[in-house]
């Protein structure tokens, strides 16, 4: 409910107004309190409807790479915020921040790297639109991880693979059952 009505008060707000708000708001998210960080976080979810104005996508590869650092934090919920702050960069711009954090996880440690999986999965959870999504990509990226030692990271990268061997089936075409011919 409260979601709805931050929304609704958003669209009423211009969102050149929020761009130096956001800028320090991003050197909050980054910061190693983590009240700080959760706050900010929480901050930028809240901004969802107003982050679509062109003013403020200068902003989405400082976000996602600003989670992504926080992603190794030891405290759990800022960990389960910045994996939803990354699902929520991938709603806004499906293509260019899957390939983002596809690129960011060649350099990750295991909790970074977990975090991404966890994001990528729960995207193909969604009910998103999926047409800008780097399928190939991201399911090379799940198959890369399935023989990892690490069975937390293993566990998500087999959910993802088999999320997108789902997704993959239910958008191919069925191929048409050929008509059988009567032999007279």
């Amino acid at each position: 409910m409260i979601r709805r009505l931050r929304a609704k008060f958003h669209y009423w707000l211009n969102a050149e107004d929020y761009a130096p708000l956001l800028e320090k708001t991003l050197d909050d998210l980054r910061s190693d309190d983590t009240d700080v960080a959760i706050r900010a976080a929480d901050f930028v979810l809240g901004l969802f409807p107003l982050l679509q104005a062109p003013s403020l996508r200068v902003h989405y590869n400082d976000i996602v790479c600003a989670a992504y650092k926080q992603l190794v934090c030891t405290n759990g919920l800022v960990r389960s915020k910045m994996s939803e702050l990354l699902e929520m960069m991938i709603a806004l711009d499906m293509q260019a921040t899957t390939e983002l954090m596809l690129f960011l996880a060649d350099e990750a440690d295991s909790m970074q790297l977990a975090g991404i999986l966890t994001a990528l999965c729960k995207v193909l959870r969604s009910d998103m639109c999926m047409k800008d999504f780097p399928n190939q990509q991201v399911l090379s990226f799940f198959e890369k991880y399935l023989d990892s030692r690490d069975d937390n990271i293993r566990s998500k990268a087999i959910a993802g693979a088999l999320l997108m061997d789902y997704y993959f089936k239910a958008a191919s075409p069925k191929p048409k059952p050929e008509a059988e011919e009567d032999e007279p």
